[in-house]
């Protein structure tokens, strides 16, 4: 999922010149999170295989921590996210491709 989301939203971020990390991050942590699919991640295809596990079965037992981790994110990523990287609302001069 992160290698056909991240360029997506990296030219997005692009497109509206917001800080590429700004919304990267958040994101490839969410996606690395996700606990109701089997092929979100690969400890989560291992255990669905060797355990033959329904992906019905995964997606009711995951999504309720899949919703509490997105919410967790978003507002670590508006709090703390600021506080480790303060140059995250600022679009950086490496990312203008106007700038020669």
């Amino acid at each position: 999922m992160c290698n056909i989301l991240i360029p997506i939203l990296i030219n997005l971020s692009l497109s509206v010149k917001i800080n590429p990390a700004y919304i990267c991050l958040p994101a490839a942590l969410g996606m690395s999170m996700a606990f109701h699919l089997p092929v979100s991640t690969p400890p989560n295809a291992i255990v669905a295989a060797y355990g033959n596990i329904r992906t019905k079965d995964m997606a009711i037992g995951g999504v309720i921590p899949t919703i509490i981790v997105i919410i967790t994110l978003v507002g670590f990523a508006q709090s703390w996210g600021l506080v480790i990287w303060p140059d995250l609302n600022e679009f950086p001069a490496w990312a203008n491709k106007t700038q020669s």
